[in-house]
């Protein structure tokens, strides 16, 4: 038998090679338009990660290009809500310090921004939607007496210099920071009337790393409010940059050319005014303001259809044969998509885009900027929860205009102008170092907000509790979950009702970006809660429940961020919305102080998380380490009580029927089997079709009448985190529908990282290496080797602390044994069950061997589907149901 199981799963990921770039995306996004730029979705090892992107002499040439957006999807998106994978950098490849590996992180933003870049948005417009500050507000004031200048000097010898990160190479550093310092000795008390700095300042970090949580990255530039001599960290950084100077020198440094002509800067021409747009700033063009995502009409049906919407909604298109710099001034058009693929990100861009997304993942963000200078070029970058945004280039001497607009937003632009979260007050300006890391003297002030019935109570504020840590998720693209201690305001009514008038209690105020489509995370728990407690019998799994208080919604409308204030056309199934929920505070499940308390906590999250299921219908579909939450009993404090956080993925399933038929319709096209089983529904033709995510054609059943004879197609998508999800997500080809025991295989899974990587004397969780892979497939062969293999699995649990080793033997081993390996032992039998129907593809079948297919297969699923249930996990457990 252990030759056969070795053989099998040999063979299991055999069919997932030709479905690998469409089914498994690794991105955090809710949809999935069509690559544009970076290079497809697969990324093999051998290759370099940039062989599709736009070759960097285009940009060094400065050729004229237009500003280009991701293609819209070209199908309907009324019936296509997909739900993708989380694989983010948690789940990807470490170095031994547990860091990220750097080609690993590369790999990962090269297929995360490749559906999500605009590229060439015009300079000024940028620097106004980004930082709020535009040519107006360096013409309320008198300039020097003889006109704002480049420093000579400073650029003589940059134009001799060179810089090449690692190298000695470094004579072109200081005379740019010169550049700086110059320009911004001459803006000082000229920028605006209401414009004050912000208290930053640009630091030399030659050789020097930035302190973080993540990954220890060293941008050559870096503006903070530390002092530039002491140590500098992500928390109080504003911007970050790159520079690349090479040998090539400009024979255009003449004094002549160092006065700065502010009146050769463009006006805006594609920012949509906010409704607190300042004064100061003439209304955009009509033509150009109706890009607004407001008016942004819906998808097209069709690529040709899609191209010719661009084609007549396009303004100023470039012209071929265009020569010479590019001009970042000319005007410009924003398309609504674009139906080439060529805009991709350079070497360069991608050393920036990896800062700009580790300062994103620093603090209580909404977004964050960097820049790149090459030579006298330099490029913006944004990146916010929805993509990057990246600016036209520009020279930085001929176009010093834009290089004085920039250095002059970049220092007195507002927390809210440099990325901090809207929400979060400010109370000194300028911002004191002391502020960060833990956000002192700080309010959250949320609108409009809703108490945990539903109903609305107005604006409550609370202050950040500095004492306690931010927690945060390296993502600075997708959800970006940022958790933050807070307590009520003392002079907020409201918010002291949520805490029964108790100004000292603790709480957490969870931000996320969740996707606009999907229902709110506060929408289940509010279900949950109301009907486990609306009976008597189930009133006491509410403490599994999340207590949460209160919650708000704000659209990035709502919110006046730069992304809308750009003009960018979002359609629904790309757009995302802050979500924010303030809930009781929860202790994460490594602080657990023995085993006994681990076996209550865990026991406790897979009671809430079945009362949820069994209740209201409500599958989880994310369980892991990080959502697997505890309290202490405050009447008791020895005792602790688990708790499933984290519903921002769950989904309103029918929890009471099985649609046995929709998956035996999963296992048929599940690409597991030698045999290439036809890709047609081969179950009763009354069953509705699920279309397979990314352009595949294979169907599945969905179990679902109410649309009559031809339902609504639903698109799928493996939801959960890579190391804890079930191996049919991992390895099916064509995606399955999350069942509620996928949820409970998650459990195992989460059970055997804890174990053998939790060290009990630190209380620190480890990692299970050989589970951190870039592609889903790899995953699956792993942990299908761990289910299968015993010189897999046993070196593995061999890692487990002594204490809880009491756990393999009692919890893991019976689990393995009884539950999840006899369901994958299962599928040995389906390659034979397959066989039938290796010529029907070439030859109708008849109706007896139809029949005959249609039997094996729903028995096997029906006998599968009965091996691990709640009642039956539990039993393993040694448990009470």
């Amino acid at each position: 038998m252990s030759h056969v199981m070795h053989r099998f799963f040999d063979l299991w990921p055999m069919r997932l090679e030709r479905c690998h770039l469409a089914l498994h995306p690794c991105t955090s996004s809710d949809s999935h338009p069509r690559l544009t730029g970076v290079k497809p979705a697969r990324v093999p090892g051998n290759m370099d990660m940039h062989a599709y992107t736009v070759d960097e002499d285009l940009l060094e040439a400065n050729l004229a290009r237009e500003p280009s957006t991701p293609p819209r999807r070209a199908t309907s998106l009324a019936a296509d809500r997909p739900t993708p994978i989380r694989l983010g950098l948690e789940s990807s490849e470490r170095n031994k310090d547990g860091r990220t590996k750097d080609d690993a992180y590369l790999k990962y933003l090269d297929v995360l921004l490749a559906d999500k870049t605009v590229s060439d948005y015009p300079v000024a417009d940028f620097i106004y939607a980004v930082h709020g500050l535009s040519k107006e507000d360096l013409l309320i004031n008198d300039p020097p007496e003889d006109g704002y200048t480049l420093s000579f000097q400073a650029l003589t010898k940059y134009n001799n210099g060179v810089y090449e990160k690692g190298t000695i190479e470094r004579s072109a550093y200081q005379p740019l920071l010169q550049i700086f310092d110059h320009l911004l000795v001459q803006l000082k008390g000229r920028v605006g009337d209401d414009k004050k700095p912000n208290g930053s300042c640009f630091v030399n970090m030659v050789d020097r790393s930035v302190g973080g949580e993540f990954v220890e990255f060293k941008p050559d530039i870096l503006t903070s409010w530390i002092k530039p001599a002491e140590k500098q960290d992500w928390y109080n950084s504003a911007v970050g940059a790159d520079l690349k100077k090479t040998a090539k020198k400009t024979n255009r440094m003449r004094k002549a050319a160092m006065k700065i002509d502010l009146d050769q800067m463009p006006e805006l021409k594609h920012c949509v005014l906010p409704r607190s747009c300042s004064p100061s700033v003439q209304s955009p063009t009509p033509s150009v303001a109706s890009l607004s995502p407001h008016n942004t009409p819906s998808p097209s049906t069709s690529d040709s259809s899609n191209e010719t919407e661009t084609e007549s909604r396009t303004l100023n298109r470039a012209r071929s044969g265009t020569t010479g710099r590019h001009n970042a001034d000319a005007p410009q058009a924003v398309p609504l998509s674009s139906a080439a693929h060529g805009h991709g990100l350079t070497n360069n861009d991608m050393q920036v885009v990896k800062y700009v997304y580790e300062l994103g993942s620093h603090g209580i963000r909404a977004f964050a900027t960097e820049f790149l200078i090459k030579d006298f070029t330099m490029t913006l970058f944004y990146m916010d929860r929805m993509g990057l945004v990246k600016s036209a280039p520009f020279d930085f001497v001929d176009q010093s205009y834009f290089l004085l607009l920039y250095l002059a937003a970049v220092t007195h632009a507002t927390p809210k102008g440099l990325g901090f979260f809207p929400l979060i007050q400010f109370p000194n300006c300028p911002i004191p170092a002391a502020t960060f890391p833990n956000y002192a003297d700080i309010y959250l002030a949320l609108p409009e907000a809703v108490d945990s019935t539903g109903q609305p109570i107005g604006a409550v504020v609370f202050s950040v509790d500095s004492d306690r840590g931010i927690i945060q998720s390296h993502s600075a693209v997708g959800r970006a979950t940022v958790v933050v201690p807070v307590q009520p305001d003392p002079g907020n009514a409201a918010a002291l009702d949520l805490c029964g008038r108790n100004a000292n209690e603790c709480l957490m105020a969870k931000i996320s970006w969740q996707s606009k489509w999907r229902a709110g995370e506060d929408t289940h728990i509010r279900a949950v809660r109301k009907t486990l407690s609306s009976k008597e019998e189930t009133r006491h799994l509410l403490k599994h429940i999340v207590d949460m208080r209160c919650s708000t919604m704000q659209t990035m409308e709502h919110l006046e961020l730069p992304r809308v204030i750009m003009g960018l056309p979002m359609d629904e199934a790309a757009e995302r919305v802050c979500r924010i929920l303030v809930m009781r505070t929860y202790l994460p499940l490594h602080h657990v102080e023995s085993v006994d308390e681990f076996k209550a906590v865990f026991v406790g999250a897979v009671k809430g998380h079945h009362a949820a299921y069994n209740s209201c219908g409500i599958l989880h579909r994310d369980t892991s380490t990080n959502n697997i939450m505890f309290y202490r009993d405050p009447k008791e404090k020895a005792k602790v009580v688990g708790v499933l956080c984290d519903w921002d993925l769950a989904k309103q399933v029918n929890s009471q029927v099985l649609d046995i038929d929709g998956i035996a319709d999963d296992l048929h096209n599940s690409g597991i089997s030698e045999t290439d089983t036809p890709t047609v529904n081969v179950l009763d033709s009354h069953s509705s079709t699920c279309q397979c995510p990314q352009n595949s054609d294979n169907k599945m059943s969905d179990g679902s009448d109410d649309a009559g004879d031809q339902p609504k197609p639903e698109v799928r998508f493996r939801t959960g985190t890579g190391p804890f999800m079930a191996l049919d997500l991992l390895l099916y080809s064509c995606t399955p529908r999350h069942l509620y025991r996928h949820d409970l295989e998650s459990f195992f899974w989460v059970l055997v990282w804890f174990v053998a990587s939790f060290k009990p004397q630190t209380q620190q969780l480890g990692r299970i290496d050989a589970w951190l892979k870039g592609d889903l497939q790899s995953i699956g062969e792993k942990k299908g080797a761990f289910m299968w293999k015993a010189k897999e699995f046993t070196p593995i649990v061999d890692h487990a602390d002594p204490s809880y080793r009491v756990l393999v033997e009692a919890w893991i081993k019976p689990l393995r044994r009884k539950l999840f390996g006899p369901i994958y032992d299962e599928y040995l039998r389906y390659p034979g069950i397959a066989r039938t129907v290796e010529d029907w593809d070439d030859t109708p079948p008849s109706a007896e061997g139809k029949k005959e297919y249609q039997d094996k297969l729903r028995s096997l699923v029906e006998g599968r589907e009965n091996i691990a249930t709640y009642e039956t996990f539990m039993k393993c457990i040694g448990e009470t149901p």
